[in-house]
């Protein structure tokens, strides 16, 4: 051992090796007393015996394939671990008590930092796992020694030492004093919170499955701090399919995540509502002073999360601080991810708390967070998904910014002058779809934006609806549903019942305008939907009041009588039939 071993002569080396190996087969007890010496030896053996055509191939493809060096570390740490030599080192297991790890530990540490070789590396964690389950106890005091060690090996370029210390950790935790393991979860945190790159990511979730799978009464234990970021970690973008086979880390990475909050929390809503106040914390922390836009988008993402599950369970005050973190990140510029956030604050301000609940403060804030998102539908991008969660929040809050939308919808209407609904090919076809897209939520935007109750009809309602039916001639069927869905909103708002003369003959003339035109989609019999949502709006707008009546005019009255009653001879439409029926009964009468 100390000169055979220590020979620059590589057959010096295998010949002293191989003696070394048939007398620690045979030597028994008598080990004991050189068991601190033996082991590393045995160990460091392990890159010395490994077959030098794997290191010669792992040299060459390690910059050509990603894939193809994870899967030939795997081959060679499954080589390492079947060696005679780690045999001979698991037997000496056997001899090792608390007076043998006094020299051994320190050894053991030394290889994880500096040994040479990833079977030396793999085998070496390997032997830490056994001797952990052989001595329990008795590595408590070196615990802290051997995880910042691992430690420094989880931030390896090479993902087999990665993957064998994170396993190794996930067993040294369970003999490890709780202040060790907390530094440990902690320097797993900050290197996810941190750090963007995508190694350190997924060691860390390496590590913590290890973790969970190997001791789960030490992740129970510390489930406050590691439930948090496991909860923000898989919210994390999954890579598109076409990516899986040349970026496979990352879709390991959530999966990992994933499966920790799984294993360890009482459901998703469960889990939320034991973990509110960490995982309120953390996600405001990331959402306010992380300088990663990939994990602020995971942020909003677990705020969306959280909005919705626990909906006015989440207390007041945890809404408030959410609020708060999401409306500087609203005012700032563009970044991709960025309608994470919209949806976000879309949900939070959707969430129907009662007045009495918020402050002055509060209603204020959600206010100005309203305002901000109303600002960035003007921008070019992520456009649609500002207005979409514009509409989404108008249709919740109590307050009126129709002025506001009125001013933000009318350049996108005034394009929805023509559309088409037949078939086209290339950059036509799509360019077509978003313009539907966005029509179609600018329509949904007015719909949900209409004030409540209104009793006036103001001059740029009648700006909206006289659009509103020019688009009805020429807008692709999507639009079309979008349209009829915005002047039922309109009708089901206006409290006609409580408007004075001006504005009820004023209504009248609206109403005068729209019912021809929306009727003549009754008949459309190749867009069912439309079919049916013109039906829908028909209703509502012969049913707004008794004092407002559009079937006073004759010739409107007999045009949908005659459209009505065609539509009750087509099959097709038998679905409509019912309340077409119903319709007819209760607005015409026999003698009509």
């Amino acid at each position: 051992m100390d000169k055979g071993m220590l020979s620059s002569v590589s057959e010096v080396k295998t010949i002293s090796l191989a003696t070394i190996f048939q007398i620690s087969k045979n030597a028994g007890a008598l080990l004991k007393p050189h068991i601190a010496k033996l082991v590393p030896m045995l160990i460091e053996g392990l890159t010395e015996l490994e077959p030098k055509v794997l290191s010669y191939v792992s040299l060459h493809i390690g910059a050509a394939s990603d894939e193809m060096q994870d899967k030939l570390d795997t081959t060679r740490i499954s080589v390492s671990k079947g060696s005679p030599l780690m045999d001979v080192a698991t037997q000496c297991l056997y001899h090792i008590d608390s007076s043998v790890l006094d020299d051994l530990v320190p050894a053991l540490v030394t290889l994880l930092k500096a040994g040479v070789g990833l079977s030396t590396k793999a085998g070496c964690a390997q032997f830490i796992v056994s001797l952990c389950s052989k001595c329990g106890d008795d590595v408590t005091p070196y615990a802290g020694k051997l995880l910042g060690a691992l430690l420094s090996g989880l931030s390896s370029r090479s993902s087999g030492v990665r993957r064998c210390y994170a396993s190794c950790t996930g067993h040294v935790v369970k003999s490890a004093k709780r202040s060790s393991v907390e530094k440990l979860i902690a320097k797993i945190k900050a290197w996810y919170c941190e750090k963007e790159e995508e190694e350190l990511h997924h060691s860390a979730a390496l590590t913590l499955h290890s973790m969970s799978r190997n001791s789960p009464d030490v992740v129970q234990e510390h489930s406050s701090a590691v439930l948090p970021l496991a909860f923000l970690a898989m919210h994390s973008k999954p890579l598109p399919p076409t990516q899986e086979d040349e970026e496979k880390n990352t879709l390991d990475t959530l999966s990992l995540w994933q499966e920790i909050w799984q294993e360890n929390a009482p459901g998703t809503e469960g889990g939320i509502r034991v973990y509110q106040k960490e995982i309120v914390q953390l996600l405001e922390t990331v959402m306010s002073s992380s300088s990663s836009w990939l994990l602020r988008e995971q942020a909003a993402k677990g705020i969306s999360t959280v909005a919705t599950k626990l909906g006015t369970n989440l207390p007041i005050a945890s809404w408030h601080a959410l609020l708060q973190s999401v409306v500087p990140v609203l005012e700032g510029h563009m970044w991709s991810g960025k309608e994470c956030v919209y949806q976000a604050t879309a949900d939070l301000l959707a969430m129907p708390y009662p007045d009495e609940q918020r402050s002055e403060e509060q209603r204020k804030l959600a206010e100005k967070a309203l305002d901000v998102m109303l600002t960035q539908c003007k921008k070019k991008r992520y456009k649609l998904e500002a207005i979409r969660s514009c509409g989404k929040i108008l249709s919740a809050m109590d307050v009126n910014r129709f002025t506001t939308v009125h001013k933000l919808v009318m350049p996108i209407l005034s394009t929805e002058s023509t559309g088409s609904d037949s078939d086209d090919d290339g950059t036509t076809v799509e360019r077509q779809n978003n313009k539907d897209k966005l029509g179609t939520a600018a329509y949904s935007l007015v719909g949900q934006a209409w004030p409540k109750k209104f009793t006036v009809i103001d001059p740029v309602f009648e700006e909206i609806l006289d659009g509103a039916i020019d688009s009805l001639q020429t807008a692709s069927w999507k639009v079309r549903v979008a349209i009829f869905n915005c002047l039922t909103e309109f009708t089901k708002k206006c409290n006609a019942g409580r408007m004075d003369a001006e504005n009820k003959t004023q209504l009248l003339c609206v109403g005068m305008r729209l019912l021809p035109a929306v009727m003549e989609h009754l008949v459309e019999v190749k867009f069912s939907s439309v079919q049916k949502s013109s039906l829908i709006t028909v209703e509502c707008l012969l049913s707004m009041s008794d004092e407002v009546n559009f079937l006073d005019d004759r010739e409107i009255k007999q045009n949908l009588y005659k459209k009505l009653s065609y539509v009750l001879t087509l099959k097709s439409t038998s679905p409509l039939h019912a309340d077409i029926k119903s319709l007819l009964a209760k607005h015409y009468s026999r003698t009509s």
